[in-house]
Order: C-alpha cells, then sequence, then structure tokens
C-alpha cells in the first residue's frame, strides 16, 4: 500500500496549507519513502471514511471521529496527541462573568453555544450532562468552531457555551489552566466562569487503514513518536498538530465516547438541532 496521510482542510485550513510541505519533507526523509504523500481532504469525516476504504494509509482524527470509526471497522489506532503534559483535555459550560448564571440548572430557557455535533468537548459530553439532568434550553445553535463559540458567549448573543479546557487535577477543587476563551480568540476585557467540566477527552489520534502492512505502521509510528526531539518536527507538532509530542494511545479511553453519543441520543429523544 502507498503511505499517505491525510488531513481534514478545515478547521485551521492555513495551518494545514503552512504546514503541509515541512511535513512531507519530514515524512519521506525519516521513514526513508521518497514518495510518501499528504493528502488533504474537505473534513475529518472524509479523512475517517478514506482510511476505512483504503485509499490512506494513515489519518489524523479528533476522538470521536475516531471512535466511529473504530465503531465500524478494525482501524489501527497508533497515537494520541499530548498537550501540555497531558494525555486528555475536558469539556467546560461557560458563561461570562458578569453573568447571573452560576449553576447548570439556571441554564433552563437559556440560550446554548456549541461547536458541532462532532465535537466532543464542544458539545457531546456537556449536551449529555444537560439532557441526563433534564436540562431544556430555550435554543442551541452550533457555531463550528471553539473560537465562534467563545465569540458568541462574548458579544451575548448566546447566554452559555461548550468549549475545551485543561484542569489542574492538583488543585482542590480543580483549577482550570486554559480553555477556549483563553487560546482561540482575544475576549478582550470579558472574563468567564465555568458552570460544570466533563471528561476526561483523550487526545487527538493518529490512526492507519485496516489494509496497512506491520512493517508500515511501525515505520509511520517511528517517524511521529520522535518528532518532538528536533526542531523542525517540534514547529511542525505546535504548528499543524497543536501538540507537544505523540505517545502510544490505548483504545479503551476512546470507546466511552461512542457511548456518550448513544447516551445523548437515548437522553435526547433522538432530535436534532438547528445548525448556525
Amino acid at each position: 500500500m502507498k503511505l499517505s496521510f491525510g488531513f481534514a482542510a478545515s478547521p485551521g485550513a492555513d495551518r494545514v496549507a503552512r504546514s503541509i510541505v515541512p511535513l512531507a519533507e519530514y515524512l519521506r526523509h525519516t521513514t526513508g519513502s521518497p514518495t510518501f504523500e499528504i493528502v488533504v481532504l474537505d473534513g475529518f469525516e472524509q479523512v475517517a471514511a478514506s482510511l476505512e476504504q483504503g485509499e490512506v494509509a494513515f489519518g489524523w482524527l479528533p476522538p470521536l471521529t475516531f471512535a466511529r470509526l473504530a465503531a465500524r471497522v478494525t482501524s489501527r489506532l497508533l497515537l494520541q496527541s499530548i498537550r501540555s503534559d497531558s494525555a486528555s483535555y475536558h469539556s467546560a459550560l461557560f458563561a461570562r462573568d458578569d453573568s447571573p448564571l452560576h449553576t447548570l440548572p439556571e441554564l433552563r430557557g437559556k440560550r446554548l453555544a456549541w461547536v458541532s455535533q462532532d465535537s466532543s468537548s464542544g458539545y457531546v459530553l456537556a449536551a449529555r450532562a444537560l439532557a441526563q439532568a433534564g436540562i431544556v434550553p430555550a435554543s442551541e445553535t452550533f457555531f463550528g468552531s471553539h473560537a465562534a463559540v467563545v465569540a458568541a458567549v462574548r458579544s451575548g448573543s448566546a447566554d452559555a457555551g461548550a468549549t475545551f479546557c485543561s484542569l489542574d487535577l492538583e488543585a482542590r477543587p480543580h483549577r482550570i489552566r486554559s480553555a477556549g476563551w483563553t487560546e482561540t480568540i482575544d475576549v478582550g476585557t470579558h472574563r468567564f466562569r465555568a458552570l460544570g467540566t466533563f471528561g476526561a477527552i483523550p487526545g487527538d489520534v493518529l490512526c492507519a487503514a485496516p489494509n496497512t502492512s506491520y512493517a508500515q505502521r511501525a515505520l509511520f509510528v517511528s517517524a511521529m513518536a520522535r518528532m518532538h526531539r528536533d526542531a523542525a518536527g517540534l514547529a511542525i507538532l505546535r504548528g499543524l498538530f497543536g501538540a507537544d509530542r505523540f505517545e502510544i494511545a490505548l483504545p479503551h479511553h476512546y470507546f466511552h465516547l461512542q457511548q456518550a453519543t448513544m447516551d445523548l441520543s437515548a437522553a435526547s429523544g433522538g432530535r436534532v438541532h438547528g445548525q448556525g
């Protein structure tokens, strides 16, 4: 099978475009394969479909998309991203600090901003918690990115939203070290508070198509697992993947995300939310 690595063009289309050539050069050099190809696809679902059909050898997927793929085919989980020395992150439902909202039950009848139905931190885990608690908002809008969710809450067009966060698990109670509102856009003088956190969520994954050979997988894993050891590789890691390094991933960490989507569908009566 030809060595190829599938990426979604968005989100982060500019970042992907800037990094394709350096990544291709890195992989060709470290694997010794002069024809190693980077394939840019329209979205993560297309990457998953291309892996399933054996059209690309390797792919980069968010955790929920991988969990759904693994439920259909025997996709080979290889590595997961490590950020800030953590193999996982969390979801947070948040509101502006000057909002009267302080608890999850107060979200009844409020306007909520979500990322997408495929976002673990920007929708699935937070929405499941609300649905299982019987908390029904007045409206739910999908904005397509974490930055857009933060902007909607900042502007007041949404009362609360869901995004990713990193927790200091050593603190009691757990303290948020960073979140969508600290990392995605400039929020100016606005401050935000978390109404609840959910997780943990394992990191993004590198996986292989079912028809790859052991030798091909070993070659790719070796190249990606040592990427952080040189300056050029580290620049690609941080610029493209938003990670500090890759480590071996464990499949069972991802299966609970598929269960979370089933729980959400059952708790919400399988209703389809509006897009925006």
